[in-house]
């Protein structure tokens, strides 16, 4: 039995639509954050589904090309597909609602990709406890969620219509995730084509789902009971079944208790392997993924400390995940300042502080070729220690190290951009060591930091707060959220000029 999980997914289709591009990429990787600590298998294939024009973006922000795929294992083959090579007649529906696009690839991905299940996901599902992806979905008898139909009556009567059958049943299909048997989607699809004799893309992409509210999985459904296909494929999961792929009670559906939403810890108790924190909500993306990193901090701190993000000595691998986390915070801000700069350009960048190298390494990789944003980066990773040269020189082979105090550089080198991310809160000085930085600029400098920290401990002796702001007057504030130490409070990044 072939299994294979499918995300479809649309970051952005205009330039500079940026605001959409990070909140729907932060949903993925929250997601493949989630995976990469609960989920086991002895291999998948995991399909992200997008726009052409989408594909580099996707590949650069989750490492798919430096094959780390934001910390999933490499049991996850992670592979970002065309959606117009899953299903060729999307372009002849131009106008056609991406959700509605959306379904139409869910339904075609079992045969496309030739597996006999597919596990379908949507960004704004997150994991929430340990499962086994070959057991759970890959048995003769997978799980199925199954919910009452009365909570959404209008889809099942208009898919009922469509394929003219009758609803006999109390519970059926219920959301995503959730598993599709590909000999159920080929029935699908002889069904639509036998009653409307055009092909059955066709016959869905055309009928206005404002009249006919049809969705994938209620003409999924249906089609599979009617056939007898479900009852031989699934063991049907109840609302309040021991198990369930979805913990509902625990899901963010619409606005109502947005701002109060959380992961308590009963919820490792409880029936469910995935929670919702549905996009629609208009819920921010970056508060999710502090909520769900704070819910395994305290739950399973074991599981949460060996997050496999990188494969390197045991030594340096809790460091490297946290700079990694570290220059995953800039990278919004970096796509930022690259935003305007010239197509076809090597820009050059100075990441001071950069310890083992492996944050600085990350920039690099997510800029290593002139596609998408026609961008290269040449990143010079800089410490005042000498402590980890020959590790990061050994092993990162993208990037050039230097060992030197800052200032020393002041009238010698420029870069276009400058980072530096975790490391003002130590110097003795921050207010010169802001200025020296400007000054090794041709373009920005984007400082990372802890925003007002009260208990300043581990070495920092420099409490970054409003009166250290307006004092070194950076042209951009921006507060966000601490992925690596979220028990620690928010951050700051910080955007400043050059000087001359």
């Amino acid at each position: 039995m072939s299994v294979a999980a499918f995300l479809p997914i649309k970051i952005r289709t205009i330039p500079g639509e940026y605001r959409k591009f990070e909140q729907d990429i932060i949903r993925v990787k929250t997601l493949f954050f989630s995976l990469s600590l609960f989920a086991k298998t002895k291999g998948i294939d995991f399909y992200v589904c997008c726009p052409k024009q989408d594909i580099f973006f996707i590949e650069r922000e989750l490492g798919i090309k430096s094959g780390k795929a934001w910390g999933l294992p490499k049991e996850f083959n992670v592979q970002v597909i065309d959606e117009e090579s899953v299903c060729p007649f999307l372009a002849d529906y131009p106008h056609v609602h991406g959700g509605t696009k959306q379904q139409v690839i869910k339904l075609s991905a079992p045969e496309y990709f030739g597996c006999d299940r597919m596990i379908t996901f949507d960004s704004d599902v997150i994991c929430v406890k340990p499962i086994d992806i070959d057991q759970v979905f890959g048995g003769e008898d997978c799980l199925l969620d199954v919910q009452p139909v009365s909570s959404a009556q209008s889809w099942w009567q208009a898919s009922a219509k469509m394929l003219q059958y009758d609803v006999p049943f109390e519970d059926g299909i219920g959301v995503t995730p959730t598993v599709l048997d590909r000999a159920i989607c080929q029935n699908l699809f002889q069904r639509l084509e036998e009653i409307y004799k055009f092909s059955w893309y066709d016959v869905l992409l055309s009928t206005d789902r404002k009249d006919i509210p049809w969705t994938e999985y209620t003409l999924y459904y249906l089609t599979g009971f009617h056939s007898g296909l479900i009852h031989k494929s699934y063991r049907t999961s109840k609302v309040n079944s021991n198990e369930r792929i979805i913990n509902l009670k625990r899901c963010l559906w619409g606005k109502v208790g947005m701002n109060n939403w959380t992961l308590p810890d009963e919820i490792k108790n409880e029936p469910g392997y995935f929670v919702v924190a549905q996009s629609q909500t208009g819920i921010d993306a970056g508060a999710v993924h502090q909520t769900a990193v704070e819910y395994y901090y305290s739950n399973y701190p074991k599981v949460f400390n060996d997050i496999p993000f990188i494969e390197q000595r045991k030594l340096s691998v809790n460091k490297n995940k946290v700079l990694e986390l570290f220059m995953t915070d800039l990278l919004p801000h970096i796509e930022k300042a690259l935003s305007n700069w010239p197509q076809k350009r090597i820009v050059q960048v100075l990441d001071v502080g950069a310890s083992t190298g492996a944050g600085s390494s990350l920039l690099a990789r997510s800029y290593n070729d002139f596609t998408g944003t026609q961008i290269r980066l040449q990143v010079t990773a800089l410490d005042i220690e000498q402590q980890y040269h020959d590790y990061a020189t050994h092993h990162y082979k993208d990037i050039e190290y230097i060992v030197c105090d800052v200032r020393s550089l002041v009238g010698d080198r420029r870069w276009d951009i400058v980072t530096a991310s975790h490391i003002v809160e130590y110097v003795p000085d921050p207010e010169e060591f802001i200025d020296a930085l400007k000054k090794l600029t041709r373009g920005k400098l984007i400082v990372s930091c802890l925003y007002n920290e009260n208990n300043l401990r581990e070495g920092r002796i420099n409490k970054i707060d409003d009166s250290f702001i307006m004092r070194t007057q950076p042209i951009e504030v921006t507060f966000q959220l601490n992925s690596a130490w979220p028990q620690r409070g928010k951050c700051v990044t910080l955007t400043y000029g050059s000087t001359p």
